[in-house]
This record gives C-alpha cells, sequence and structure tokens, in this order.
C-alpha cells in the first residue's frame, strides 16, 4: 500500500516560506490539472421558482423567489445581472407520465421566415410551444440562454446562466430589444450586450390554466455610470470580464449546465 504523503515535521516549526518562491512555483505550474474542456465548465443557472417546484412544495423557498445553487434570492428583492452572451438550444425530456427527466440537448438550427424556430429533424409541434420526437414521444422545448454575471456585491461577480423558454421568450426578446435600444452611439450603433447592468426581479402572472411567475427586466444601466459603479465596483475591470466570458461562451469554451430535473412537457404554470 501506498504511504501517504507528510509534511516533514522540524522541531520549533519550519521556517516561513518565501512568498516569492511561493509565487514562482504557482507561476511555472499554472493551469496543471485543471481541464479546459467546454464539457468540465458548466455555468450553473438561475431559475425562476414556480408554484410546483419542488423547492417551493417542500416549503424551502416561495414561488417567484429565484433559485441558485447555494441560495435563494426573494423575487421581489431582486438581483443585479450582466448579460454577456444569448444563445439558443433546444432541450429534449422525458414526459411526466415516463418518469421525467433531462434527455440530452439538440443543435439550433436557426428560425423559419416565420421567426419560429426551426424544430430539431424527427420532430413535430405539440402544443403552444413544444414539440415531440416522434420516434421516443420524448418532449423538446426551445430554450434561448443568457449567460452573463450576477453582481453579488461591488468587486463579486458569479457567472450564471438564465433559460427562457415557452412564454419567457416574449421576456427575454423584450430584453433584446431593451439592449438594442439603449444608449446607442452617436452614429446609431448598439451598445454591446454586456454594456449594460439589469436589475431583475419577478412577477406573477395567471391565465385559464393557473398562476406563474416570468421576471421583470428593470431599466438597462450602462456600465460607465455611477450608478452601475455602485454595483459592480471597479467598472472597467467588470467590462473586461464581461468581454472574457463572452468570449468563452462563443468559443464553446464554457456551456450552461443543464436542469436534469426539468420537463419539457409541463404548462406555464409549472415552469417558465
Amino acid at each position: 500500500m501506498a504511504k501517504q504523503a507528510q509534511l516533514v515535521k522540524q522541531e520549533g516549526g519550519p521556517p516561513p516560506a518565501n512568498p516569492d518562491d511561493l509565487d514562482a512555483l504557482l507561476r511555472e505550474h499554472a493551469g496543471e490539472g485543471v481541464s479546459t474542456d467546454a464539457a468540465d465548465n458548466l455555468v450553473p443557472q438561475i431559475r425562476v421558482l414556480q408554484p410546483l417546484s419542488p423547492e417551493v412544495t417542500a416549503g424551502k423557498a416561495a414561488a417567484g423567489d429565484f433559485q441558485l445553487p447555494d441560495r435563494v434570492i426573494k423575487g421581489s428583492e431582486g438581483l443585479w445581472f450582466q448579460p454577456c452572451w444569448r444563445d439558443n438550444i433546444w432541450l429534449e425530456f422525458t414526459p411526466r407520465d415516463r418518469g421525467g427527466g433531462f434527455v440530452g440537448a439538440h443543435a439550433f438550427s436557426g428560425f423559419d421566415p416565420s421567426g419560429n424556430a426551426i424544430a430539431p429533424q424527427g420532430s413535430r409541434r405539440q402544443g403552444a410551444f413544444g414539440h415531440v420526437m416522434a420516434a421516443t414521444g420524448n418532449d423538446v422545448a426551445h430554450y434561448s440562454q443568457w449567460s452573463g454575471l450576477m453582481w453579488d456585491a461591488p468587486g463579486r461577480a458569479l457567472e450564471h446562466v438564465i433559460n427562457f423558454s415557452k412564454s419567457g421568450h416574449t421576456i427575454q426578446k423584450k430584453w433584446n430589444t431593451k439592449a438594442l435600444q439603449a444608449d446607442r452611439f452617436p452614429d446609431g450603433r448598439s451598445q454591446a450586450l454586456f454594456a449594460h447592468v439589469y436589475h431583475l426581479t419577478t412577477y406573477q402572472t395567471r391565465n385559464a390554466k393557473g398562476t406563474w411567475y416570468l421576471i421583470e427586466v428593470g431599466p438597462a444601466v450602462l456600465i460607465k455610470s455611477p450608478e452601475a459603479a455602485e454595483v459592480v465596483g471597479d467598472q472597467l475591470q467588470a467590462l473586461r470580464v464581461a468581454i472574457a466570458l463572452a468570449s468563452a461562451f462563443k468559443n464553446r469554451e464554457k456551456v450552461a449546465a443543464q436542469d436534469v430535473g426539468g420537463d419539457a412537457s409541463v404548462d406555464d404554470s409549472e415552469v417558465m
């Protein structure tokens, strides 16, 4: 059996290490053992909890709250988000009556002339928003994924992804329009997506099927404004981090973590 590595114990304790030597050694081995594969660099989601979400039915949170991997943020209090990159994807799920659960992802191939997302090959439309795979009977749904930085405090940004599906597409389209029109350059060009931060809260809506919650996107706050400085701290550094994250998603160096507990067949009253 291999011996466990042990630190050499010296009488009176070891002498303090030279910080410069430590720094040099760490730099010499920078990145060793850390995977740069996209599959190992999954960016977690921010979800809006719905009345039938497990966290809500278990009494751990309230409908309309934001669910992060490590905590819950009240939907009425909201959070600050700096979007950096937008992408589209089709996600496939086993129907709920067969146990539910995430199956896999399908590449996005664009929109048709009417502006509708082109469904994966071998699928057919089912319901107002979803499709079903003819061969397996699994449900597939179009998701718009907004990757960005959730500003926890000035100088502290956490990478997250917000998924929009079903009626949530209306929200993300309005958000994109807001970003497109905000603080245009004198020559009419739009700012980059990461040029603004937004305060996100949630609101309740309903139809004949029930009640659910959607994201309310606040005004676009230009990154160089005093208000943005109160959110992000060092504005130049915040912009650099955002540009780097956008590049990582553009080059597929990072991908969004999928909600393996999702179900593309459920109604809007159950999930956004």
